[in-house]
């Protein structure tokens, strides 16, 4: 990538305002430990967001079977 010098500069200093900004609205807005079932919440809400291919994948035949063979030799120690 053939960025110059001036490019260069305007990117960290548009970064910096970037982190700045967010930085003062972090402070403005404390934080709060969300309960758990906010976080379940968040978690199906962002599941919803997945396209519904990915949600109906299908678990990889191969992969189960060294699976199972993991737990057989388990029970052998």
């Amino acid at each position: 990538m053939n960025v110059s010098r001036q490019e260069l500069k305007n990117l960290i200093e548009r970064r910096n305002r970037a982190l700045n900004a967010f930085n003062r609205w972090e402070s403005e807005h404390p934080r709060k430990d969300p309960g758990s079932e906010q976080i379940f919440a968040s978690l199906g809400t962002l599941y919803a967001l997945l396209p519904p291919d990915t949600r109906r994948r299908e678990e990889d035949p191969e992969r189960r079977g060294i699976q199972i063979m993991h737990q057989m030799l388990r029970c052998l120690k």
